[in-house]
């Protein structure tokens, strides 16, 4: 591919393997900067899966840079261990409790891999049902986690610490837009916790059909948002190879993804995978070539959350309130809606006093301004050029609208 250097392609290469393609495209990695290669796949956050694949290729790469990797790969797997342990505990706490629950993405996602190990893993994401998120807070609490005051306060979640992990403590999934479209999701997902079969490393999960929508919402919030990486593809790959075929797609998940807009989104990232990690692709997963090299060159650019250009991934707030409206709203109605929310946050007194907000806003605006002068907030002339470039390719996505081209 054009568009991809050597190294994007060799780690593209090394990912395919790990979904079970032996090919190797010809590739020389003795020609390859090693270097590069290790830090893209750090970047995309598939550094622990890429190594696993790696061996092949081993007497190609510098000895040094083996080493390198070899100890990233490490310390990954160490922390993957740590995660594990904690979930643990948090599962037995929530057991004893009687609180339903289910781990959402990490542990979860990586279920699906064919080496669940070969995920990195990062915080520890589950789901309560709304009413029983004081019950839960109360019982971390008793129990020694720490609530995080510092952050602020989140449209879908609280953040609690304990023994350096985080836990986000999630009272819906992220990713849920406004209006209709995000109560039919609600709906759709209420009795995900309570529904939550218990796998046989001893969590529960939710089912494949709660599964199939939870990730679709997390990989457009953060593709709408500060960017996708790689490894939250290979989080959609591996759970459509693994259940390609099964009841639930054709009965139940694609249907829901007609009627709120989401269908097209599916296809286009299933398509994308299956071209690049080298698989089948399912029938119902049909989209331009081109849509999904676009898509590819997209996630390559930024990174894992954006982590590789900060003022692009920045842009996001021009492009969408994080996936909750879709791209259907101009820069300056996002821009709005970011101070409007951060104003809210910042000063909760305007819920008892109203009047105040119009000079809240005001005063909010004027410092973004006056910070954004002195170098201390990125300049929205250079994030509108990104955002503007990143769009062009959301807008095709067409996220939360349906065939008719209605916005939900």
């Amino acid at each position: 591919m054009r568009f991809l250097s050597d190294e994007q392609q060799a780690l593209l290469l090394l990912t395919a393997r790990s979904f079970g393609s032996a090919t190797d495209a010809g590739l020389d990695f003795a020609a390859l900067r090693s270097e590069s290669l290790l830090e893209e796949a750090s970047q995309q956050t598939v550094l622990l899966a890429a190594f696993e694949q790696l061996s092949p290729y081993k007497s190609k790469i510098p000895e040094e840079t083996y080493k390198r990797w070899l100890k990233r790969a490490s310390r990954i797997s160490q922390k993957n261990f740590i995660v594990a342990h904690s979930q643990k505990s948090l599962v037995d706490l929530l057991d004893e409790k009687g609180i339903d629950y289910t781990i959402i993405k990490g542990t979860a996602a990586a279920a699906y891999y064919d080496d669940p190990n070969a995920r990195a893993l990062g915080d520890i994401d589950f789901l309560v049902r709304r009413e029983d998120l004081l019950r839960t807070k109360e019982a971390l609490l008793a129990d020694g986690y720490e609530a995080d005051n510092t952050e602020e306060e989140h449209d879908c979640h609280v953040v609690f610490y304990k023994a350096g992990v985080q836990y986000e403590l999630h009272f819906e999934t992220s990713g849920i837009p406004y209006g209709d479209t995000g109560e039919k999701i609600r709906a759709f997902l209420a009795d995900a916790p309570s529904k939550a079969p218990l796998t046989k490393e001893g969590f529960r999960a939710p089912l494949p059909v709660h599964h199939g929508l939870i990730l679709l919402l997390h990989m457009q919030h953060h593709m709408l948002g500060e960017g996708l990486g790689l490894r939250h593809l290979c989080d959609w790959a591996a759970f459509v190879k693994k259940t390609d075929g099964s009841a639930f797609w054709t009965e139940e998940l694609l249907p829901f993804l007609q009627e709120i807009g989401l269908y097209r989104y599916a296809q286009v990232m299933t398509r994308t995978c299956a071209k690049y990690f080298r698989f089948s692709a399912p029938s119902w997963a049909g989209a331009e070539e081109e849509l999904c090299d676009d898509v590819m060159a997209d996630i390559l650019q930024g990174g894992n959350f954006g982590n590789k250009d900060e003022i692009r991934s920045k842009s996001g707030m021009l492009i969408s309130r994080h996936g909750k409206n879709g791209t259907k709203d101009g820069a300056g109605k996002n821009l709005l809606s970011v101070l409007h929310d951060s104003v809210m946050k910042k000063y909760p007194v305007i819920k008892k006093f109203p009047p105040v907000y119009p000079f809240l806003f005001l005063w909010r605006a004027l410092r973004y301004g006056v910070l954004m002068l002195f170098g201390r907030r990125h300049s929205i002339a250079k994030m509108l050029p990104e955002a503007e470039k990143r769009k062009n390719i959301y807008r095709r996505l067409k996220v939360f609208e349906t065939e008719k081209g209605e916005k939900r």
